[in-house]
């Protein structure tokens, strides 16, 4: 029979094991929770840059629109001015008419310049944010199967519009999760989330691609 003294030490070992187990237990759900916080801030940020992705992208229309409508006005004024520089050599008081045109002209110039650089610095903008998008994907990804599109809700492929058949197949882009024919995702390239060069469509690839490159310098 187990002496009293026998229980105690046995009752003192359990005690500490147990202890030892809840400090364990403690120390995983504080790295639980701290992981899902950084995952939280991840979404966040995926959240913010795609909304900025998209005022990038409206900015971007508009600034086209502006300088399509300048172009024309400047197509427009170029003709009228060569046609009364041509009645101005019979005409002497066209003459105002056609420095106040050059003068509208001149400013109309500006402006479309002005909206060329604009479209510049907005392109660049759109691809920084673009690029971001993606690692932040990229990083969530491994975490998420929420943008995996399904086979049974994509008849066409998403780039080029070609439907599906036998002899075209799916294929998922293991970047964006959507699906494409064979030919616009013929990229390999090398993911967090896959030990071998992984299927991406061309589009991705290319991001892709710009990115490493910027890394590598």
């Amino acid at each position: 029979m187990k002496t009293q003294q026998q229980y105690s030490q046995e009752t003192e070992t359990l005690k500490k094991t147990v202890s030892k187990l809840e400090v364990s237990n403690a120390i995983l759900q504080e790295n639980s929770r701290k992981q899902s916080a950084n995952d939280e801030i991840i979404r966040a940020e995926l959240e913010k840059k795609y909304g900025q992705h998209a005022e990038l992208v409206d900015a971007l229309q508009k600034k086209q629109n502006a300088l399509s409508q300048a172009e024309s006005e400047l197509l427009v004024l170029r003709r009228k001015i060569d046609s009364l520089e041509r009645e101005v050599k019979e005409i002497p008081f066209l003459k105002e008419e056609l420095k106040g045109l050059q003068s509208k002209y001149d400013y109309v110039s500006e402006r479309a310049e002005e909206s060329e650089r604009a479209l510049e610095e907005l392109g660049g903008h759109l691809g920084e944010s673009k690029l971001r998008m993606l690692e932040l994907t990229e990083e969530l990804l491994p975490l998420s199967d929420a943008h995996w599109a399904k086979d049974a809700d994509i008849m066409q492929c998403t780039a080029c519009s070609e439907k599906f058949s036998i002899s075209k197949r799916k294929h998922h882009c293991r970047m964006c999760g959507s699906i494409f024919c064979a030919t616009c995702s013929e990229g390999r390239i090398k993911l967090p989330s896959n030990a071998k060069p992984a299927r991406v469509c061309n589009q991705c690839f290319i991001l892709l691609k710009n990115r490493h490159a910027t890394n590598a310098q």
